[in-house]
């Protein structure tokens, strides 16, 4: 059943089946999608009450309070005079750097100055930091404000309350009050189940930074996220009957009285889907009595206009002969087992840190059993390689990676890889989860040193050589290790932006967001390619990320004198010298300038490349943050 019109929350029910057995117990699963209403074109996003409460103990010195600063500065350039922001800082003591102020921008100076003084110190009374943010944003709330405490820190609670339900508690009872909690783990040492339950319970996001320089690009997708919501204090609320006992995946924070059970789903972004799944145990049903269960969806948008949806859902009961011969919905039984074996991975990784590796293991393959018949290859194969790793011990970094994976896949977030850019030179190199990955777009076929490589939450099986060339010669040949190579039979399917200045490079399986000049691909042998103009005249640039430097046709270099020899090698080629020339290159908006050089003519030919056509290679991708959207053959210039 479907409710909405152009600005309302829509709400869509679908169950596994529409019956129950009569005369026994039944049990059913229920698929709750929840649709934000559009973002108004004539209004500004709902006013902003922030705290940030930042973690200065000891852990923090150097690069990660650096970075945390930084991106600090960057939320208070993006909020608007109309926003109101708290800044604390905690070690074993709590510091109010600012109390809540409109931001104005001689506050916005004062409060950057400040941040620019502020040092790591001792240990991590993370409980009273937090609390004290909250606090602030307390005072400031109002009826049409949107209320939340961002929490950053990279260790574990060691001062004041360190219990995990206990804090959990706390962060339920301040969002009962309007108040969310966003929490940012950073680096190994967080207790990543903490910081996850307080967000569950707060009403916000949590996230994982383990990509240091990656931390400000964070912090904008959550400010990002935030200017979004069209829809806060959502909430459903189903009418059971007696004896019904309700359970929701994904750790949503839930509550019941009497025979009411209420899942509180925080904020909603503009035209967001949310999909939250129930299980409905002891359903029980007499012949020609179907059982109605009323819902309630509430929400208040930017106007604090309250939306409010009721509907329901039937069951009707008949014999369980004719029960079981009715099928699930197979495609909501496929979503559901998604999120549901992301729930048991969790309770997997729980199990594994305390050493129990063949319970956690276990655990996973009963889960896959029961799932086995309704998800899809890719997901079993994920699992099925999770269920070998767990069996044999994660270190951290492998832990906090998976627990942040499986938490993005149980609330169906938009999971977004952020790596480290490794090189200045060469090819486009990154450090992508402990593995060395050489990033090709003129690879047709990735390779790499193992069989299964696990990546943006998905197992890839890679080759160990193409065309005669493994990541051991092309090791020996760049002078560095690399142990994948990242071509496009996997990149065609995903979002790509390299922002150089920061050195971070994103992976995405949806659209990043981003504002610039876009412009428009096409592909020759499986390679994108994008015209442009130099020294006035059009040429069709293939973008080849193993070559360091870009490639002109040959007339553009004659009667050319002035020239730059530099090396550069293309995998599964000899190391060649490169004649480089400095040109303008044209593109819409945009005029930049690049070395170019001439291919040796065995290369261009054991490539397919025509007279005419040309080679843009990473030293075009260093220039600019860019986005690329292979699957909608896009390019972006931020």
């Amino acid at each position: 059943m479907v409710k909405k019109n152009n600005n309302q929350l829509g709400v869509k029910i679908r169950s596994d089946k529409s019956v129950i057995p009569a005369g026994k117990p039944g049990k059913r699963i229920l698929e709750l999608t929840l649709t934000a209403p559009p973002a108004p074109e004539d209004k500004p996003h709902i006013p902003l009450n922030l705290s940030l409460v930042i973690d200065r103990s000891g852990s923090m010195s150097g690069n990660k309070l650096k970075y945390v600063k930084e991106a600090a500065a960057h939320v208070i350039d993006l909020m608007s005079e109309e926003d109101r922001l708290a800044v604390i800082l905690y070690d074993d003591k709590v510091q109010t750097l600012m109390s809540s102020q409109y931001l104005i921008k001689k506050v916005k100076a004062e409060l950057k100055a400040k941040l620019k003084q502020v040092h790591s110190g001792a240990s991590t009374f993370l409980y009273g930091g937090w609390l004290a943010g909250c606090r602030e944003v307390a005072e400031a709330v109002a009826d049409d404000t949107f209320n939340r405490t961002l929490l950053l820190t990279d260790g574990l609670a060691n001062v004041g309350v360190r219990d995990v339900g206990a804090l959990s508690v706390h962060a339920q009872e301040l969002f009962t009050r309007g108040i969310s909690t966003s929490c940012f783990g950073v680096g190994l040492d967080y207790d990543e189940h903490l910081l996850e339950s307080m967000a569950n319970h707060g009403g916000g996001t949590f996230h994982f930074l383990e990509t240091l320089n990656a931390i400000p690009l964070v912090f904008e997708r959550e400010f990002d996220e935030i200017i979004s919501v069209t829809l806060k204090d959502v909430k459903v609320t189903l009418d059971l009957l007696e004896g019904v006992k309700p359970s929701v995946s994904a750790n949503w924070h839930t509550e019941s009285d009497g025979n009411k059970f209420s899942i509180f789903l925080g904020s909603l972004m503009a035209d967001q889907s949310q999909s939250i799944y129930l299980q409905l145990a002891n359903l029980n049903g007499h012949k020609d009595e179907p059982i109605q269960i009323p819902i309630l969806v509430t929400g208040i948008d930017q106007d604090h206009v309250e939306h409010k949806i009721s509907t329901s859902i039937s069951f009707n009961p008949v014999s369980a002969t004719k029960e079981g011969s009715v099928e699930q919905d197979k495609d909501l039984m496929e979503r559901f087992g998604v999120v549901d074996l992301a729930d048991k991975a969790n309770e997997a990784l729980k199990l594994e840190r305390a050493g129990d590796r063949v319970g956690s293991s276990r655990l996973m393959n009963e889960a896959l059993d029961i799932h086995e018949m309704n998800i899809s290859n890719k997901v079993r194969e994920k699992y099925e390689h999770f269920s070998s790793d767990i069996s044999q011990g994660l270190n951290e970094s492998e832990r906090k990676r998976r627990h942040y994976q499986e938490y993005m896949s149980k609330r169906g977030y938009q999971s977004i890889g952020d790596y480290r850019l490794n090189s200045d030179s060469g090819p486009l190199m990154a450090d992508i989860d402990g593995q060395s990955v050489l990033i090709n777009t003129g690879a047709e076929t990735s390779i790499g040193r193992e069989n299964g490589w696990f990546f943006l939450d998905e197992v890839y099986r890679l080759e160990p050589s193409s065309d005669g060339i493994d990541c051991d010669q092309l090791s020996a040949a760049l002078g560095t290790k690399v142990d994948v190579i990242l071509g496009m039979d996997i990149l065609r399917d995903l979002y790509l932006r390299m922002d150089p200045g920061r050195r971070v490079i994103q992976f995405s399986r949806q659209p990043l967001r981003a504002r610039g000049t876009h412009l428009d691909l096409f592909k020759v042998d499986g390679v994108p390619c994008l015209k442009v103009v130099i020294e006035g005249k059009e040429v069709a640039m293939r973008l080849m990320t193993g070559f360091t430097f870009n490639y002109v046709p040959e007339d553009f270099m004659f009667g050319v004198s002035s020239k730059m020899e530099q090396k550069d090698v293309l995998p599964g080629f000899e190391e060649f010298q490169a004649n480089l020339k400095t040109f303008g290159i044209q593109l819409p908006g945009s005029s930049i300038s690049l070395m170019f050089g001439y291919l040796p003519e065995e290369i261009r030919i054991k490539l397919g490349l025509d007279t005419k056509e040309g080679v843009l290679g990473a030293d075009f991708f260093r220039r600019d943050p860019i986005i690329m959207e292979f699957p909608e053959n896009r390019l972006i210039m931020l």
